[in-house]
């Protein structure tokens, strides 16, 4: 039990970055949405880059995971799929405030002129 708490505590540094990173694609995501908006697929474009990497991370990793390098490789992938994941969520969020938004104005106006 001890050693399971001496690994957390010795590990337990770099877990702290995960939330930031996700914090930054929400962001990122959100950026992209604002300036970018003329299209609906670009906001969607961070998540799935970061996906793709992570698949490419993953793949590597699994060919080397017996080495001490394979395991910083795996926990990279971890974080990548994390972000993208969360960057792709994050765009599923904004479509649909964005379609709410659309179909509360255009029923809005039709409710007016009745």
């Amino acid at each position: 039990m001890s050693s399971l708490i001496n690994l957390i505590s010795q590990y337990g540094r770099d877990t702290f970055i995960l939330p930031i990173l996700c914090l930054v694609s929400i962001v990122v995501t959100i950026l992209i949405y604002l300036f970018l908006s003329d299209r609906k697929f670009t906001k969607y474009i961070l998540g799935i880059i970061l996906l793709v990497l992570a698949l490419i991370d993953g793949i590597y990793s699994y060919s080397i995971f017996t080495t001490p390098k394979g395991l910083v490789t795996a926990w990279i992938g971890v974080i990548l799929a994390s972000c993208g994941f969360v960057g792709v969520c994050t765009g599923f969020i904004i479509d649909i405030i964005d379609s709410i938004k659309r179909s509360y104005e255009t029923y809005g106006k039709e409710d007016g002129k009745k």
